[in-house]
């Protein structure tokens, strides 16, 4: 035996000691949502959690309201990613490393969502903006708002014939460009029964079912509308299998299956019946192991020799209780769990799973109607050997076993003709290992086939040789690439600030060749070596001397064994808080306050504050600061951060608050904050604080309601917090608030209304022009306006009685209100119910 074989043999000894074998089946899925990652490092951590948690399916959101996260020819860059190319292809770079990792990923779609909030989408060629009239349509004709729904989005008609064939286009083409393993459907529903009633929906029911109106047999208009959602369904599944049959189609279904066939008009099980999903989801989000217990039980005994899943909410649960309804599922039949979503697995969750229900590994739960092979292999790296074999190691998961005649590695020189076929070793049906010879110089590129004696053929890449995977032999000249990750803002100065940065390499890294640099805005400045943490994660850590305000420049630095060198910058900003890394160490929350990324101005979180049910007034609700701040070294200082608010005036107030004694005794910054607002910067003065014996101070902010306001949506979010040193003032007077430097118009209140409501707005300090406030009808004539000669600085409103500027009262309908000075011109949409 040549010693690279003896070699290739040891090898493959090592891979099947860490490797578990065997045909134990089950899938384990997560949902890996838009909200959770801004940037390749949060997709490639998320993954690389969950490959080590032994999670072997990703479900990961790349539309979620008529905008892609992935190179789309029919809908335009998310406004999440800044409407336009970020640098990367997210969906491209999950999928390859997901099936580095062994692990499945799946496309997961909104399906009818169109748009969410007051602001619209940027690209006027999003849906929304070019095609309103696919909006579904209430029994009262009212088009879906999505600033106003109490629906989470503005939807889609289902029934309607451009936006089926818009959708369908969308997700052929995923499937078509990508290798994805699955294509996952949500929001594949109707938003309630009071929808659509639109023209054409109206139109066709009467044309295909003789009756005349819906109210005269609402059965078969029920029944109507549930086959528009099936017939969408099965177009999508026949779809598939024309293109590439292997790609599983799934859906993210309701939790109570009576429940959602009757509500939403979602007849989940009759998707498995009629074989065009190949697994649901059922969305089983409770604390109530019995209600869990329940809606899996009746999901799992129609099966129809189909897969069901058990979503479990584990963003809401505790890892005890995440490994209990685990449990459960698996007691009442569920192929696999899917848990919801990526945000909760931390260190904790994924400790807990590994410890007990996921300890070892597994692959996907098997479908003999759709058994094609799942090929796990870690491409080759770039190589300046040109000495010995280049050995080929794969693990094989499937049903049906693999004859050895059937695993083959094909290679070439890119750019020849044809490839070179090799037979591959196999031990047992589990892993196949070849070797590619020796080259000179130049890159290699190769595919592996496996065929099962079920007849279906795997590759790896998939579709290859369209897709092929290749490596470099000869003198290493790529230099690595950094990647800062981990926290960057300290709200509180440290004594030591810790990073951590991923690097990559073609080849491999030079041993202690990661170095940082830094250097204060004061001027400090030292380096030190960085450590390699795990895989290709290194922990950085550096003792500088920085205050509030202040800023650490970073050089990071890295070699490879060949002498190429990578640097890469980044900042560490003292006295800031973005919510991004860790805020539950220094924040104490209390009910209706939460850590959320609907409540981000910036980056990926923000935290937020939210109306609980029942309030009594009174209610007072805090978010406050765990680790106490030291000013007895400043003379004088600000808070500043960014804020949106819905706080219905005399009713919800929100204060800004310090303490000195360790929240015995609190002190207001300021005048409370009241009235509406969206994102701008506030200010509040922390001079009061400052100076010797100020070396304990605790902040806090604390919602407040004096008397029940009679509906729940007040809110209140924050983000981008800082602490500014000043030069000390000598004013004196009363503090205010610092509002919106700009002319604002705030959307009515309440809204929809029937009697009447408040047109809000903001007049900044030094504005001296007249304002107006116009309402206009649908097609543009203007109703009644309203002037403002005074333009008096601050909030301000106007009670309009839905009367005309003639004094009638004006039809329930949409309207629009604009806020007009000079030049300035803001619109928005109110809705005025019968």
């Amino acid at each position: 035996m040549s010693l690279k074989n003896l070699l290739l043999v040891l090898v493959l000894l090592l891979v099947l000691v860490s490797s578990p074998i065997g045909f134990c089946q089950e899938t384990r899925g997560l949902w890996f949502t838009r909200f959770d990652y801004a940037n390749a490092y949060h997709i490639i951590e998320t993954i690389q959690k969950a490959h080590q948690a032994n999670f072997n399916m990703i479900l990961m959101q790349i539309r979620g309201q008529g905008d892609a996260f992935y190179e789309s020819g029919y809908e335009p860059w998310s406004d999440r990613l800044g409407g336009r190319y970020p640098g990367f292809d997210p969906l491209q770079l999950a999928i390859e490393e997901a099936h580095t990792l062994g692990i499945e990923l799946h496309a997961y779609v909104n399906v009818v969502p169109m748009w969410s909030g007051a602001k619209l989408p940027s690209s006027p060629d999003h849906i929304y903006n070019a095609h309103p009239e696919w909006v579904m349509v209430d029994d009262a004709g009212v088009p879906m708002d999505p600033a106003t729904t109490r629906y989470a989005y503005a939807c889609g008609n289902i029934a309607h014939p451009d936006f089926r064939r818009h959708l369908l286009n969308v997700f052929m083409e995923i499937v078509e460009k990508y290798d994805i393993d699955g294509l996952h459907l949500d929001y594949i529903r109707y938003p309630g029964t009071e929808y659509s009633y639109d023209e054409i929906s109206l139109t066709r029911f009467t044309a295909e079912t003789g009756v005349a109106r819906p109210a005269d047999n609402l059965a078969k208009w029920n029944d109507w509308r549930r086959n528009q959602v099936t017939s969408l369904v099965k177009e999508i599944h026949e779809g598939i299998r024309q293109r590439k049959p292997g790609i599983k189609l799934s859906a993210a279904v309701w939790a109570n299956y009576y429940s959602g066939y009757s509500s939403v008009l979602q007849d989940s099980r009759r998707w498995l019946q009629e074989q065009i999903v190949d697994f649901n989801v059922p969305m089983a989000y409770t604390l109530d192991s019995n209600d869990f217990r329940n809606w899996i039980f009746t999901h799992c005994r129609n099966k129809y020799e189909r897969h069901i899943y058990a979503g479990i909410g584990s963003n809401n649960l505790s890892p005890a209780a995440v490994i209990d309804q685990v449990e459960i599922a698996r007691e009442n039949g569920a192929d696999g769990i899917v848990l919801f979503s990526a945000e909760s697995l931390d260190s904790e969750m994924s400790w807990a799973l590994f410890q007990d229900p996921f300890s070892e590994y597994l692959s996907v739960a098997n479908m003999p109607w759709l058994d094609i092979p799942i090929i796990a292999h870690t491409p080759l790296r770039d190589t300046d050997d040109t000495d010995f074999p280049y050995n080929v190691i794969a693990r094989i998961s499937t049903h049906a076993p693999v004859k050895p005649e059937n695993a083959t590695l094909f290679w070439q020189i890119l750019g020849d003709s044809s490839f070179n076929p090799v037979p591959m070793l196999l031990h047992g049906d589990s892993i196949a290992a070849g070797q590619i010879p020796p080259v000179e110089h130049g890159t290699v590129a190769y595919y592996l086939e496996i065929m099962n004696d079920a007849g279906f053929i795997a590759t790896h890449p998939q579709w290859a040789p369209t897709r092929l995977s290749t490596f470099t032999v000869g003198p290493d000249t790529v230099p690595p690439a950094i990647t800062f990750s981990g926290k960057m803002n300290y709200l509180i100065p440290q004594s030591e600030y810790t990073f951590s940065i991923l690097i990559r390499d073609n080849m491999a890294l030079a041993p202690n060749s990661v170095w940082v640099n830094y250097r204060t805005s004061q001027g400090e400045s030292d380096s030190s070596q960085i450590q390699l943490a795990e895989g290709e994660l290194f922990a950085g850590r550096i003792n500088a001397r920085a205050t509030f305000d202040d800023s650490i420049f970073l050089r990071i630095t890295a070699a490879d064994k060949a002498n190429n060198r990578a640097q890469c910058e980044s900042i560490i900003t003292v006295g800031a808080e973005g919510f991004e890394s860790d805020p539950a160490e220094i924040w104490a929350l209390q009910e209706g306050w939460a850590f959320e990324s609907g409540a981000a101005h910036s980056g990926k979180l923000g935290a937020g504050y939210h109306l609980v049910k029942n309030p009594l007034p009174g209610t007072s609700q805090s978010m406050t600061l765990a680790q106490a701040l030291d000013f007895s070294s400043l003379a004088a200082a600000s808070l500043k951060f960014w804020s949106s608010f819905a706080l219905e005036q005399d009713y919800g107030f929100g204060y800004i608050e310090a303490s000195r004694d360790s929240g015995q005794t609190w002190e207001s910054l300021d005048s409370a904050l009241t009235g509406f607002s969206d994102w701008d910067e506030y200010s509040f003065s922390l001079t009061s604080f400052c100076g010797a014996g100020n070396d304990a101070v605790f902040l806090r902010f604390r919602f407040c309601l004096a008397n029940d306001p009679g509906q729940e949506q007040i809110e209140w979010r924050i983000d981008d917090l800082r602490i500014v040193p000043e030069a000390p003032t000598f004013a004196s007077g009363s503090k205010s608030v610092v509002l919106p430097q700009k002319l604002m118009l705030f959307q009515n209140f309440p809204n929809p209304f029937n009697a009447t409501t408040l047109l809000r707005y903001h007049i900044p300090a030094g504005h001296t022009s007249a304002v107006e406030i116009l309402v206009y009808n649908v097609i543009g004539q203007q109703i009644i306006a309203f002037r403002d000669d005074a333009a008096l600085p601050g909030l301000r409103q106007i009670e309009w009685d839905r009367q005309n500027a003639i004094g009638k009262n004006v039809s329930a309908g949409v309207y629009f209100y604009s806020l007009v000075s000079g030049d300035f011109r803001q619109t928005l949409k109110m809705v005025l119910l019968p």
